[in-house]
């Protein structure tokens, strides 16, 4: 990960609350801790961490993890639904610290939903991503939305959950 040891200088402390607005979609978060007040032993600071309404950190105190001053990172792959990232923090003993929040996209794992003799078809986040080649090796189609591919499909349909083609037109491409 990212290092920048500028950012532990300061952080917010409490209970408190993040809304993140950002598409929505699969993210990988990543919660940046240090513990900088130099009296605190474990069990001096102990919180609870929810992103999402899902409770990804209880009772979690710093220094059971990690020794003064050196950073920790927590992180976590969350889904999105409503348009906006919710991290919430709440005190258990003293209180809750949060020094840096990363957010990143994270990729989106195909489904392979159906096969042909040169095709093969996934699912991801809503679009036909269609891999194989013609007989003459030509291949690669993304179709930007599931049942509105700007092709024919005859025999199976594709989001019925068929797992084989054996008649597929694709453009001026066909697995026979």
């Amino acid at each position: 990960g990212y290092y920048d040891p500028s950012l532990y200088l300061k952080y917010r402390s409490g209970s408190c609350s993040y809304a993140i607005p950002v598409p929505n979609g699969p993210y990988s978060v990543t919660l940046e801790y240090c513990e900088t007040a130099s009296g605190n032993v474990v069990g001096s600071r102990v919180f609870n961490v929810a992103i999402e309404g899902t409770t990804v950190l209880s009772n979690f105190d710093i220094l059971t993890k990690t020794q003064l001053f050196t950073p920790i990172f927590e992180a976590f792959n969350v889904n999105v639904t409503g348009g906006t990232l919710d991290i919430a923090q709440t005190n258990v003993t003293g209180s809750a610290t949060l020094s840096a929040i990363v957010v990143r996209t994270r990729p989106l794992v195909p489904t392979m939903i159906a096969t042909g003799e040169y095709h093969t078809f996934f699912l991801a986040a809503g679009k036909l991503i269609v891999i194989g080649s013609n007989r003459a090796g030509e291949a690669g189609y993304t179709y930007p939305t599931v049942g509105q591919t700007p092709f024919p499909a005859r025999g199976p349909s594709l989001v019925s959950g068929s797992t084989v083609f054996t008649d597929v037109a694709c453009g001026g491409y066909q697995s026979v």
